[in-house]
Formats: C-alpha cells, structure tokens, sequence
C-alpha cells in the first residue's frame, strides 16, 4: 500500500492499525456469552446440550455465511461488508438484550453469528494483500492478539454486568461495542485497499508454480483438520465445558468464571504476538506443533482431581498452547495463489465453524449421556490426533516461495 495512504507506527501500517482496532471492539462484546451460559440455562429451565445450542447457532450462521463470504470478498468493497456486518452484530445483539424466550436468544446469536462472519473473513483477506511472505505471520498474528485483546476483558465484563443487571444487560453491552466498531469502520474504512502493478505482476508469477505445487491439496487438508480442531476446542471446551465444569465443581458464578476465562484469553494475546513473529523467523510448522502438544496437555489438566488451582492451571496451559492460533490461516495464505484467496479462506473458515458448532453440541451430549469428565477425553483425544497428523504430514512453503502480494 503506497506509504502516503498507509502510513507507519512501529511497523505497523495505518491500514492494519484499523483492522486491528475494529477486530478489538468486535471481540469486546462478543465474548459475553460464555460467562453467562448458567443463568440463561436456569431462566429458561432448559438441559445443557440445549443451552450449548447458545454456542452452536454463532457457529452455525457463521458456517452458512463462510463460502459465500469468501465469494464476497473478491468482488465487493471491503467498506460495504465491514458496515453490513457490524450493523447485523449490533442488532443481533440488541435482539439477545430482550429476549424473553429461549429461541430468541438462540436467533440472537445466530444473527450475531452472520455478522461476524462477513467481518473475520473480510479482514483476514484484506491483511494477506496487506501482507508479505516475511511478515504474514506477524501481521495476522497481531490480528488475532487483537480479537484476544477484546476476549480479555469481554467475558469477565460480560460476568460482572449480568451479576449486576442480569445477564440481558450483557447483550445490550455487545450492541453498544458493536455500534462502535460500526463507527470504526466509517471513519476509517473508505478508502480502497492500494496494490501497486509490481505487487500484482509478482503475485501472478508465483500464482502460477503455487497452483503446481505438489500435495497443496492434500496439505491445504491437512491444515483445514487442525483447523476444525482448533475450533472445536475453543467453542466445544474453553466457552461450553469449563464454564459449566466451574459452575458445578466449585460453584462459581458467572463474574468467576468470567475472570477465569479472561486470565486465558489473556495469555493467549501474549502467546498470538510471539508465535507469529516467531512463525516468521523459524517456520510455521516449527510453531505450530509444540503449541498443539501444549494445547493437548492442558486439556488433560482437567482430567485430574484437584481444586480451583488446577481448573486455573488447565486454563492457562491450554491458552499458552495457542501461540500458532493464526498459522493455519497463514499457511493457507502462504501456499494459494493470491487469486485464490478468498475461496480458500473461506473454505478454511468453514472448516473451522463447523468445529465451532459441533463442539458445544458434541461435548454438551457427552456430558448430558456419560458425564463431566468424559468431555476431557473425547477434545483431549481430538487435540492429540490432529497433533501427529500435522507432525507427519504438514508442510509449509519454502521459505521465500510464498505469495507475495503485499507492500514493497
């Protein structure tokens, strides 16, 4: 993007620095749900595989909105799709604020959902032509630091509204977050993402031996599995399972388990600063394994017997695995050609959102048909599979081969 438009603090351009903050606004609300899944399950008087159903709608409308989204994004203004998703957020959150039946707040997040969706798919794509091979990692690794930013501060804020003014009040706290992210837009979103014709003549030339590279398919596949898992894990286990493992181990309410879960998050935008820089210097495969490993064993924290110590470590092990949450995007990125990218990202989101909505859904059966525990060994066996998987057969794009469709 020519420098005039863009502009640089730090290294980072004005353009990114926009994407980042609306990301953050987003994520500020949108994380209220987790904290409050207990109250709304006793308002409604409804079972816990109902409830994880809370979850699974965002997931599912997102899942609807991923392939067309990913068409959207390669023909229409990046400014029309950021207003009309922040808009549908807004109002879809506004709608959870008043519900007063069950299925309201199902619509609610499943509006949300499809909001998010247009927003997530169409940032990511405008960051990879932002983008460079030898700083995609740091650029969408700090995208992803600032959604975590958001996520710190959302779930415990989310708690301590709904202990204060029940948890309607939580949702009414999104749409406002929301209406702010939408005023982020208008004010810095107008102008049209800049590529220069070099950028674009180089982008075409390494298109071509991408598109023939061997085993892309097979390892775009491969990297779609890690995917899946990654959000199953995050929507199945972290919002669904240890919200209601605190709620009936050890009592805690909603501002609790807030705090909790935002102690993760926060470690998570920690570990999403330093794993994509260090996926730029070292490799992203090298990155992304001990961070599954690490992932895979802080979820079998919770299979053992302890206290309120434990369930924390659990938390935090599992967040300090999340160093290499943005490389399976990025390694999409890496190894399609620029042409492609829409598609595939958009692919690669829905792979993921079916993770999100088969996660809460999965693992709120096991719990309602066997018990607590057994939801420990069906995420930590999932996390473990796609582990080897990646170790054996992921591969990444040699070093200085991948698209490079970004800045000069």
């Amino acid at each position: 993007m020519n420098d005039s438009l863009s502009g640089r603090l730090g290294g980072v351009s004005a353009a990114e620095a926009a994407l980042y903050l609306m990301a953050f606004l987003l994520q500020l609300g949108m994380g209220i749900m987790a904290p409050v899944l207990p109250e709304v399950k006793d308002t409604f008087g409804v079972s816990t595989a109902a409830v994880s159903l809370t979850i699974s709608a965002y997931g599912f409308a997102r899942l609807a909105l991923d392939l067309p989204a990913g068409v959207f994004v390669e023909r229409l203004p990046p400014f029309r799709l950021f207003l009309a998703g922040t808009a549908i957020i807004s109002l879809g959150a506004l709608l959870g604020s008043l519900a007063t039946r069950f299925e309201l707040v199902i619509l609610a997040r499943a509006v949300m959902g499809a909001g998010s969706a247009l927003c997530m798919l169409t940032s990511q794509y405008n960051l990879s032509r932002l983008s460079t091979a030898e700083n995609r990692g740091r650029v969408l690794g700090y995208y992803q630091a600032a959604m975590l930013a958001g996520s710190s501060f959302s779930p415990a804020i989310g708690g301590a509204i709904a202990v204060v003014a029940g948890w309607r009040s939580s949702f009414a706290f999104c749409a406002f977050t929301a209406l702010l992210a939408f005023l982020s837009v208008v004010l810095t979103q107008r102008r049209p993402l800049a590529v220069s014709a070099g950028q674009a003549v180089r982008a075409v030339r390494q298109a071509g031996a991408q598109t023939t590279a061997p085993g892309l398919l097979a390892n775009l596949l491969v990297i779609n599995c890690i995917t899946f898992a990654m959000f199953f894990h995050t929507s199945g286990f972290v919002n669904t399972f240890v919200p209601l493992f605190g709620d009936t181990r050890f009592g805690l309410d909603a501002a609790a388990i807030g705090l909790a879960i935002s102690l993760g998050t926060v470690v998570r935008f920690f570990t999403s600063v330093v794993g994509g820089n260090l996926s730029d210097r070292f490799g992203r495969r090298r990155v992304l394994l001990p961070g599954l490993a690490l992932t895979g064993t802080g979820v079998l924290l919770f299979s053992q017997t302890g206290g309120l110590t434990l369930y924390l470590a659990g938390i935090v092990v599992m967040a300090m695995g999340r160093f290499g949450n943005s490389l399976p995007t990025t390694l999409i990125i890496d190894q399609t050609p620029p042409r492609l990218w829409g598609r595939t990202l958009g692919i690669n989101r829905f792979t993921g959102d079916l993770g999100a909505v088969l996660g809460p859904l999965a693992l709120g059966w096991v719990i309602d048909h066997f018990e607590l525990g057994a939801a420990v060994y069906v995420t930590g066996a999932l996390i473990w599979i796609v582990t080897v998987l990646a170790l054996v057969a992921l591969r990444e794009a040699p070093r200085g081969r991948a698209a490079v469709a970004g800045p000069d």
